[in-house]
């Protein structure tokens, strides 16, 4: 604690916190390759017309937000129907709803999200 009578010392306004690691962002050709991998029904309603035939689209969602640090990588991400992920964003369903790959949940793990 600093008071008057003692100042944080200069190193200690210019400590640097703990190397944070880069995230890995995804080429235009990864995320391609990613969203044609990840093409399928919704992971939480599971309903048949959420798989990209009837709907033009799925969305692609980031298990670990962007924000967070979370990759572009194929285990970070799932496809979800327009409907479950803006109520997975409200907090509505759960990420204990998802249904989840082993792959993805070893990657979960390996940052301790699991």
């Amino acid at each position: 604690m600093a008071d008057e009578a003692h100042p944080f010392p200069k190193s200690a306004q210019l400590a640097r916190g703990p190397k944070r690691t880069r995230r890995i962002v995804a080429t235009k050709q990864e995320w391609a390759a990613i969203a044609e991998l990840k093409q399928g029904p919704c992971r939480i309603c599971r309903r048949v017309e959420s798989n990209g035939s009837v709907h033009s689209t799925i969305e692609l969602h980031h298990l670990v937000r962007r924000s967070q640090g979370g990759d572009d990588v194929p285990d970070n991400i799932v496809p979800l129907c327009g409907a479950c992920h803006r109520k997975l964003h409200d907090g509505r369903p759960g990420l204990a709803q998802l249904r989840l790959t082993p792959s993805e949940k070893r990657y979960l793990r390996s940052l301790g999200r699991v």
